[in-house]
């Protein structure tokens, strides 16, 4: 099969009285449009899968998909606490970023039934979203600052106009 030849896999949602829309998975480009008009509430939803430090909890795919498939997981936490980013994911699955308000006004089944549909089809299965955390927990793990190595008996200091050691 061509590039040319793909179609994004769709679902069809019911509202009810003769009306329908239809959700695609997101890509690159979607989550980067996300990102950047909603950067501190994204920012927000990775903590939500952020372990507990005072436990000891690793993040790691399975507890992440543990976190999203809790009775108030995270399409929960989206509606409950970030409803204009859940409305922008609802609006770009439907290829109509300029809908944000209408998507907004959907109701609150309706939202929730379209963003698992778009989970869905974003994720593909449950090893895809396995294999997506296991890399967004490898990113997070490489961002987290290192503990500072000791040096024995040597000491250094950081010098405050360039943060290198002497």
């Amino acid at each position: 099969m061509a590039l040319s030849d793909y179609t994004a896999p769709r679902k069809k949602i019911d509202l009810g009285g003769g009306n329908s829309i239809e959700v695609r998975g997101l890509g690159m480009e979607d989550v980067s449009f996300l990102v950047s008009v909603h950067s501190d509430d994204m920012d927000a939803v990775v903590e939500m899968f952020r372990p507990n430090k005072t436990s000891g909890e690793k993040i790691t795919p399975e507890s992440i998909v543990k976190k999203a498939q809790d009775d108030d997981g995270v399409i929960a936490g989206l509606l409950q606490t970030f409803p204009l980013l859940a409305a922008n994911i609802i609006a770009v699955a439907c290829d109509e970023p300029d809908q944000l308000s209408n998507a907004r006004r959907l109701p609150l089944p309706k939202q929730t039934e379209a963003l698992i549909e778009i989970a869905r089809l974003t994720f593909e299965d449950a090893e895809g979203f396995k294999k997506f955390v296991g890399n967004v927990a490898a990113v997070l793990r490489s961002a987290t600052p290192a503990a500072p190595q000791t040096g024995g008996d040597k000491k250094t200091k950081k010098t405050k106009s360039t943060g290198s050691t002497d």
